[in-house]
């Protein structure tokens, strides 16, 4: 072994020695979801949906297009349309796969593995960051860790466990020291989800509002003399910084926003909501939308009975339910605790509430009911 071999041997047993045992917990439970994920596909002889029919072999479907050449940003099976899944997730697959000399379904199962390791390990990293400490980063992981997303074979399962993670790590990382590389990063993870999956930016756009909103304005207002106390030098900086990150997220989206925002005018087509979805540009659907998913998120632990099956999948769901709305409650008081202290802008504390914030944000894109809408 060379000396430079020798070097790297033992700057590896350094790291593995600084390791703390809830690191080794969740190095297991990744090995376990690879084996368990190999296992699951190897397996297959045809894909987890009905055959010639159902969302995976649609997805098949846009992967083979990309793969034998078509346009990425258009339909896999309708000359002149849009991509009915957005094509992100398509276009890792197939490139790899021409790369590698695999055929659509081969890639799909072989990233299938790969997304699963790397989204619980994204998810940790992310509770780890959120957590003053790893027995409540492991806690926390535990409590949004989703087996039932294996296999991922669908632009949906991709974006949850891969791209939503990735995003609030960019944010978060942007929160903690503001430069022009962390801006940049966020902005390109901003503008990938913008080609993962339609719901999913329009998710991460509502963040990035609420940030802005803060970053910009309510982090000047000074509580004890109820006003707005702007640094100016300062506040021109942020703007740079925010016009950074949503130029990035909104140009790079847009190949495939571009039609749905400027030709169609955000309204989707009437065959589209007749297979797929309510029409959203109503009042009234936009109502019930909004009323289905605050009882679903927040409420779902008081519903038994009716259709409902006794699982450990459904237990889990009212679990978490009950556990967003004691996180909202708390946040509201704790929020309200500190605006009444003298000292409202003591840095720990207010770090503190914008991490559990975020969090809290983070696990309600998991949330069951959310999950079904998308």
């Amino acid at each position: 072994m060379s000396e430079e071999e020798q070097r790297q041997w033992r700057g590896c047993k350094q790291w593995l020695r600084e390791r703390a045992w809830q690191d080794y917990v969740v190095l297991i439970f990744l090995v376990t979801v690879a084996f368990y994920s190999i296992n699951l596909t190897s397996n297959m002889k045809q894909l987890a949906s009905p055959l010639y029919g159902g969302d995976h072999y649609f997805q098949l479907g846009s992967v083979n297009h990309i793969l034998d050449g078509g346009n990425p940003f258009a339909g896999s099976n309708v000359i002149g349309t849009l991509p009915g899944y957005l094509p992100l997730y398509g276009m890792i697959v197939a490139y790899t796969s021409k790369f590698l000399g695999l055929e659509g379904m081969q890639g799909m199962k072989l990233f299938s593995v790969i997304f699963g390791v790397l989204g619980f390990l994204l998810l940790y990293i992310l509770t780890a960051k959120l957590s003053d400490d790893k027995t409540t980063a492991l806690l926390g992981f535990i409590l949004v860790v989703n087996m039932s997303l294996l296999p991922i074979f669908k632009y949906t399962t991709f974006t949850e466990i891969m791209m939503f993670p990735l995003y609030y790590l960019c944010a978060l990382a942007f929160l903690k020291k503001n430069t022009y590389p962390r801006a940049v990063i966020w902005g390109l993870i901003l503008g990938l989800t913008g080609l993962s999956h339609a719901v999913g930016y329009i998710a991460a756009m509502i963040f990035f509002g609420i940030f802005v909103l803060h970053y910009l304005v309510t982090d000047y207002y000074n509580w004890n003399e109820k006003r707005v106390l702007v640094k100016k030098e300062e506040w021109k900086q942020r703007l740079k910084y925010v016009a950074v990150i949503f130029l990035l997220g909104f140009l790079i989206a847009l190949p495939y926003w571009f039609k749905p925002i400027f030709s169609y005018g955000g309204k989707p087509s009437v065959d589209y909501t007749g297979w797929n979805s309510i029409d959203l540009s109503q009042g009234s659907n936009q109502l019930e939308f909004l009323k289905t998913t605050l009882v679903g998120t927040f409420f779902q632990f008081l519903k038994w009975g009716g259709d409902q099956t006794i699982s450990m999948a459904n237990l889990g769901f009212k679990g978490l339910s009950f556990i967003l709305l004691f996180g909202l409650v708390f946040f509201i008081l704790r929020y309200k605790i500190i605006n009444k202290t003298s000292n409202v802008y003591f840095t720990l504390r207010r770090n503190k509430i914008n991490y559990f914030n975020n969090f809290y944000l983070f696990i309600s894109s998991f949330s069951p009911t959310l999950r079904n809408k998308i």
